[in-house]
């Protein structure tokens, strides 16, 4: 008895959703063009870009966070946070806890780790968005 009325209920919502409309699909990409200028943006320098933006997509108003500084702009993305809270303020910064030597290059991988075991997994201050949603699954 469940299993016929358990195909009864899945007859019923697929009967409902072939007749309900379909939502508009929505697809967003995210560009990240390290020391890219406006003036670069041609047909002839970055063809595929040009012609979204020929087909309407653009966004006119984009800055970096932080002036030409690739690891501090691309931890604002992927944390949604300013470099005052994320923890990386510089592409090469002096962190003695990780090496009391020399500036560190913020994104290398040896770094990332010595930061992690040092601060407890915290090299960053903030989770990542990637983080929040594995959290969340």
């Amino acid at each position: 008895m469940r299993t016929v009325f358990g195909l009864i209920l899945i007859a019923w919502g697929w009967t409902a959703a072939a007749g309900a409309a379909a939502p508009e699909e929505r697809h967003v990409v995210l560009v990240v063009w390290d020391a890219m200028r406006p003036d670069f943006l041609t047909e002839k320098n970055a063809p595929n870009l040009w012609d979204l933006c020929r087909g309407g997509v653009t966004f006119s108003k984009h800055h970096s966070v932080y002036l030409s500084a690739t690891e501090v702009n691309g931890t604002a993305i992927s944390t949604g946070a300013y470099p005052v809270r994320s923890g990386i303020i510089s592409n090469h910064e002096y962190r003695p806890d990780i090496d009391p030597l020399k500036a560190i290059d913020t994104e290398a991988i040896a770094a990332v780790r010595r930061g992690d075991e040092v601060m407890r997994g915290g090299y960053l201050a903030v989770p990542t968005v990637a983080e929040l949603v594995q959290l969340a699954d």
